[in-house]
């Protein structure tokens, strides 16, 4: 694998060592900082009308979450010095 990733200079090949090269270093950061989460996932709104096959978050009932429980969480998020937040859900249109 590693063969594969590091061997030639092709674009496809850059990238994959950029992304394990960013994986590597959170993995590393998780060793090191043991006091702190690595990852949190904030899902403002579940809300969305479509039923796509590979996603679990369809959900046509649920309410918003307030903004200034977002806030809230994501200062607490901040304070923990959370190394990677990710923010998805909803459908937009």
């Amino acid at each position: 694998m590693l063969r594969l990733i590091f061997g030639g200079d092709s674009r496809r090949k850059r990238i994959a060592r950029q992304r394990l090269w960013r994986e590597m270093k959170l993995v590393g950061q998780g060793f090191y900082y043991k006091d702190r989460p690595i990852q949190a996932h904030i899902v403002p709104i579940r809300r969305c009308n479509l039923d796509c096959k590979y996603c679990n978050e369809y959900d046509d009932f649920s309410p918003p979450v307030p903004l200034e429980t977002m806030y809230r969480r994501i200062d607490a998020l901040g304070r923990l010095k959370t190394l990677l937040i990710t923010i998805s859900g909803g459908e937009p249109l």
